[in-house]
């Protein structure tokens, strides 16, 4: 390892969240600081759904990692996969710099957005059963945000929404419910965690995160 990620490693058993960026395992999965060594670092192989997620030799990831005083970006290809130590090990290869990320970026700032939701894996369940939801963003981060809808939802924990967001322009992203519940009034509430988020969503998103803590002031 030469250079800048000589020096910024993350730290061993810190949490981690692996995204794949393209093709049929498209989404963000956590994991965990497991081992470094050489020019490689080796993390607790992500999951999906109960099984390890498929990831295959010179695979491109990106990888976020919690640090105390802020996070750190990396992308890195995926090397191998290790079964015989006793928790099963991703191998992967840091490519280029290791970025900085102050943690001020995911702060949660309150808003009042437009948005409309759409479940993937209900539609994988029973093709052409599901249904556009139209809600409203109460709160967001470049992490995920609390969404709101006036009737039930017919999703649940883990099931992945298709979002449009309404910013100064439409954008669409794909997000994973973390957390739901219902109110008495028949409304639904859904707390989303965006999934592999596009640079170009995040720098819009990061834009309207900085308007909102400048209008707090």
């Amino acid at each position: 390892m030469t250079g800048l990620r000589q020096k910024i490693t993350p730290q061993i058993g810190g949490r981690c969240s692996l995204s794949v960026e393209a093709g049929l395992y498209k989404g963000k999965y956590p994991t965990r600081m497991e081992d470094c060594k050489d020019d490689l670092w080796a993390f607790a192989h992500p999951m999906r759904k109960g099984g390890l997620l498929p990831l295959y030799r010179e695979m491109a990831v990106t990888l976020l990692c919690e640090e105390q005083n802020c996070h750190l970006w990396a992308q890195a290809t995926v090397v191998r996969s290790d079964m015989t130590s006793s928790v099963p090990l991703l191998w992967v290869r840091p490519e280029g710099d290791v970025e900085r990320i102050q943690r001020r970026r995911f702060v949660r700032v309150t808003c009042l957005l437009e948005a409309q939701a759409f479940c993937l894996d209900r539609e994988d369940r029973s093709p052409l059963q599901g249904g556009w939801f139209v809600g409203k963003v109460f709160d967001i981060s470049l992490g995920g945000m609390r969404l709101r809808f006036p009737r039930k939802a017919v999703f649940g924990r883990e099931d992945e929404l298709l979002v449009r967001l309404e910013l100064d322009e439409p954008y669409w992203t794909v997000t994973k419910v973390m957390r739901r519940s219902d109110g008495n009034e028949g409304t639904s509430e859904a707390g989303l965690e965006f999934q592999a988020l596009p640079r170009v969503v995040e720098k819009a998103l990061l834009d309207f995160i900085r308007r909102q803590e400048l209008l707090k002031r």
